[in-house]
């Protein structure tokens, strides 16, 4: 257990709505407030703006799982890589947010 949360790093951070999350970039942390912004405006630039988070920090398993679902259509390939890195850093994550196991899929 110690081990696991020496492993997590960056701090906890609140976006735009109060969720929080961990990063250790502030240039993370901005990016996912544009992309929020974006998806929710319908606006360009939202695809750019979840892979510019993804870019400042590759352990915010929160940037990587958005940036999958913002690549999947045209990148599958690039969305499994990116759904990796969130797995890889499920640690860091609230368990609201932990991506669930094909073996244990979420049931409403």
């Amino acid at each position: 257990m110690a081990a696991a949360a020496a492993a997590v790093e960056g701090e906890v951070r609140r976006d735009m709505w109060g969720q929080e999350y961990r990063t250790s970039s502030a240039e993370c942390a901005a990016a996912l407030d544009a992309y929020y912004a974006a998806f929710l405006s319908f606006g360009r630039g939202r695809v750019a703006a979840i892979l510019r988070a993804a870019a400042a920090d590759p352990s915010c398993a929160l940037a990587a799982a958005h940036a999958a679902h913002a690549v999947a259509p045209r990148d599958p390939a690039g969305a499994a890589a990116f759904l990796a890195a969130a797995a890889d850093n499920l640690v860091s994550c609230r368990p609201a947010f932990r991506l669930k196991s094909p073996a244990r899929p979420f049931v409403p």
